[in-house]
């Protein structure tokens, strides 16, 4: 097999390939180091697992939510002494 395309790796990385294409692929991929890095930067350009849109600020407020609730809970206490 010569060296991978780009419509190949891109065929592959959509999970477009026959079983048989793929074992041809990654047969090939596994023996050429040219290919086996044009397929690990091909890899890195893309995200595997897209978060939600609102992750960062869910977690923001999650966090600072229970700390603040902690602080009030600690001050309350205290006054109550």
């Amino acid at each position: 097999m010569a060296h991978l395309t780009d419509e190949q790796i891109s065929k592959y990385m959509s999970d477009e390939m026959s079983e048989e294409e793929k074992m041809e692929f990654l047969t090939h991929t596994a023996g050429c180091d040219f290919c086996s890095g044009r397929l690990a930067a091909a890899i890195e350009k893309t995200e595997l697992i897209t978060p939600p849109p609102d992750l960062a600020s869910d977690i923001l407020k999650q966090t600072v939510y229970n700390k603040t609730l902690m602080l009030n809970s600690q001050y309350f206490i205290e006054k109550q002494k």
